[in-house]
């Protein structure tokens, strides 16, 4: 259901699941194609590799 949500707890839901999904699935190109929680979490002596 795209754009409607039924109660407050369902809009949370799809919220949530967005959220997750764009910075624990999403590949982003510039931090070379890791998600973003991959990226912070890489130690900074492996970030060079990346930047």
């Amino acid at each position: 259901m795209e754009g409607h949500f039924n109660t407050p707890e369902q809009l949370g839901l799809e919220l949530f699941d967005y959220v997750h999904c764009y910075n624990n699935l999403r590949m982003h190109g510039t931090l070379g194609c890791v998600s973003p929680v991959s990226y912070r979490n890489t130690p900074l002596k492996n970030c060079l590799i990346y930047c």
